[in-house]
């Protein structure tokens, strides 16, 4: 966990305590230096899944950070407890087991997940397990694709979305 990710976390935690209205997080990086390290890591996804359920985060963006099958399967063991119906996972690093570890759950029906971006990540055959959980899921309406950004746009008007960038 770098610096700059263990402060936004913080930050975000403080933030979402302090404003109940606060339904996003945008942890997205430049995608120009998504592939230079830094960003956020499994664990930093560790620690924002234990603030999620006290809170009203509907929607929280992790795009261009390498969160990998690690966190994408902390983000699927927390998403039952959670308001989140917006998850961007665009370009995270994540393959097969972590898309199917988040499938799995969207399977059971039981969050409020209306809408997720795999976009850019090699998810292989994975992809049948989240058509799979599409065709069962009634909330879910969308599952990105290239070019998809999850939730409209990335930025509501604060307090009731924050974005936090981190230039590494």
């Amino acid at each position: 966990m770098n610096h700059s990710s263990l402060f936004s976390i913080r930050f975000s935690r403080a933030a979402v305590e302090q404003h109940p209205t606060l339904t996003g997080l945008d942890f997205s990086r430049d995608p120009r230096r998504a592939h230079h390290g830094g960003g956020m890591s499994a664990d930093d996804v560790e620690l924002l899944m234990q603030v999620l359920p006290n809170t009203n985060v509907e929607s929280i963006n992790l795009a261009f950070n390498r969160i990998g099958d690690e966190g994408a399967s902390t983000i699927a063991g927390a998403l039952r407890k959670t308001k989140l119906k917006s998850l961007d996972l665009e370009t995270a690093g994540i393959n097969a087991a972590g898309t199917a570890a988040v499938a799995a759950v969207l399977a059971k029906d039981d969050s409020d997940v209306h809408s997720i971006n795999f976009s850019h990540n090699n998810i292989g055959g994975a992809v049948d397990s989240l058509i799979e959980a599409a065709k069962k899921h009634s909330k879910l309406k969308h599952v990105g694709d290239e070019g998809t950004v999850v939730g409209g746009s990335r930025l509501l008007s604060p307090p009731r979305q924050l974005k936090f960038y981190c230039p590494c």
